[in-house]
């Protein structure tokens, strides 16, 4: 499996139109791992771009406020199949509150 980590600040996402710094990888797939202060795991996701995703959720997730930018976590994988798999195992084994559950 060909994973990729790296730490973003979510509130570093928020860069005005035209100072857009952060170009994802062409063709893969991130899982993110959101966690507060206390280190509390709050939500999981999946995205190809993670900055759009967190201004998402930054209009639209009530617990976004509750994030700590410095507690952050994105993980690359090679196909968008292994990210979900990979989303799916963490959401499991972790049951982050605001995951919806079936």
């Amino acid at each position: 499996m060909n994973v990729h980590q790296e730490v973003m600040s979510p509130d570093e996402s928020y860069l005005p139109p035209g100072e857009r710094v952060y170009v994802p990888p062409v063709g893969r797939t991130a899982v993110y791992r959101c966690y507060d202060a206390k280190r509390t795991l709050l939500y999981v996701g999946m995205t190809a771009d993670p900055i759009v995703r967190f201004q998402r959720h930054r209009r639209t997730s009530s617990w976004w406020p509750s994030v700590d930018p410095t507690r952050t976590y994105i993980l690359w994988y090679g196909s968008r199949q292994a990210a979900r798999q990979a989303e799916r195992e963490l959401i499991v084994a972790n049951r982050p509150p605001w995951n919806v559950r079936d």
